[in-house]
């Protein structure tokens, strides 16, 4: 213990004797750690907001999607919007059994569909086939007007569509024209608190109609998802299970769906958000590898000027681990200060980004110890080669060194 602290002491000596070049060393370190930190704790933060959009309808929904039950692959993850667009499993059968099993009550399927709309402009945006049952389920309020699955060619806008559209919120009453066939707005959504939720839709930047009018002007669109929701929490694992054993059975036994409930409904958004960050954090982890290089290099140059310490350390008796030990305390103190500085950067960083974003960053304690761990991975890695060619010197030719 005397010894590592001794260590400890000569490598703080060594690093205040030259300060500049020990705060630029740092400084590539902390660059590198604070851009990773930035980008997963963003990641973080947006997965969870779908989490808490679940939990907060009170924990009682269930969410069917198409697709393999067992499709997990990165494929899938990427493709699963696509998947569910363009060759979903789900029917309006499906819809009409799950309204007959007990205990269930709402059921919306959700059809969404890119398509053009014109008001006093003309702009692409989604359009979304759906019921009633929709708003109740994700508890999306109407502002003004009413939304109505019975009315003839009546549609809902987001308040951001109604701006895009007609310059204002207030457009009530006019009309937008679909493929020819128009369509008088009959009420308009609050404006929701984040863009992300579980049915995947923007509803601010959306327009909602009844799903036989949807189907009517795009007949090849498909139900997406299918959203329940319980009379209570207590009987939604039941209902589940009867949903799997019903639509198995409609579906000829083939499990070609999904239903997923709690954080399961949140997953795939989630791990596309990871995914994203993962490929960002890559590139972003360039930098960190050159702060790596950068500790190798000014411990390559140490070595260098110290040489006939390390003759007269070796003289007195120091051996080739307590060499190894005093050279590689010295990089693992500039990069774990180096990570330490750069996870704060980057937390400070992603907090300043939310500022212009609808969710905040989420921090966890794994988060910080895997910061730090790797630091003191990058510490170990590029600081051991400069640490074994310091032990591995000559006493005798390092005497004869003047520095």
């Amino acid at each position: 213990m005397k010894l590592l602290l001794n260590h400890i002491q000569n490598a703080r000596d060594s690093l205040r004797a030259n300060q500049m070049r020990t705060f630029l060393t740092i400084s590539g370190v902390a660059i590198g750690v604070a851009s990773i930190v930035t980008i997963l704790s963003l990641a973080s933060g947006a997965s969870n907001i779908i989490t808490r959009q679940v939990d907060d309808t009170g924990g009682n929904i269930a969410v069917i999607r198409p697709g393999d039950t067992k499709a997990s692959s990165f494929k899938d993850i990427v493709n699963q919007q696509a998947y569910s667009a363009n060759a979903s499993s789900l029917t309006e059968s499906d819809v009409n059994l799950i309204k007959t099993i007990p205990s269930v009550k709402h059921v919306a399927p959700v059809i969404a569909s890119q398509i053009s709309l014109k008001g006093e402009r003309a702009i692409t945006t989604t359009l979304v086939g759906t019921n009633s049952d929709f708003l109740k389920i994700s508890g999306i309020k109407v502002r003004e007007g009413e939304f109505s699955e019975d009315g003839h060619r009546l549609i809902t806008i987001g308040a951001q569509l109604s701006i895009d559209l007609f310059g204002t919120e207030e457009s009530l009453g006019k009309t937008i024209t679909i493929k020819n066939q128009p369509f008088r707005v009959n009420g308009i959504f609050e404006r929701q608190q984040n863009p992300m939720n579980f049915n995947g839709v923007d509803i601010d930047s959306s327009a909602v109609i009844n799903s036989p009018e949807l189907l009517a002007i795009n007949p090849n669109a498909h139900i997406q998802q299918i959203n329940v929701q319980t009379d209570s929490i207590a009987n939604l694992d039941r209902v589940v299970i009867d949903i799997n054993k019903s639509l198995l059975e409609q579906h000829g036994g083939e499990a070609d769906f999904r239903v997923l409930v709690g954080d399961e409904i949140a997953a795939p958004t989630g791990q596309l958000f990871f995914v994203i960050a993962g490929v960002t954090s890559a590139i972003a982890a360039i930098s960190l590898f050159v702060g790596g290089i950068g500790i190798m290099n000014i411990m390559l140059v140490n070595v260098a000027e110290r040489t006939r310490e390390i003759g007269i350390r070796k003289a007195l008796g120091a051996t080739h681990s307590d060499i190894v030990w005093q050279f590689l305390i010295e990089s693992l103190i500039m990069a774990i200060v180096g990570g330490i500085v750069g996870g704060i950067l980057g937390l400070a960083t992603a907090f300043c980004i939310s500022l212009f974003l609808t969710f905040d960053p989420a921090v966890t304690w794994e988060m910080l110890a895997a910061t730090i761990g790797i630091s003191a991975g990058v510490g170990i890695l590029f600081g051991l080669y400069p640490a074994i060619r310091a032990a591995r010197k000559n006493p005798i030719e390092s005497l004869n060194q003047h520095n």
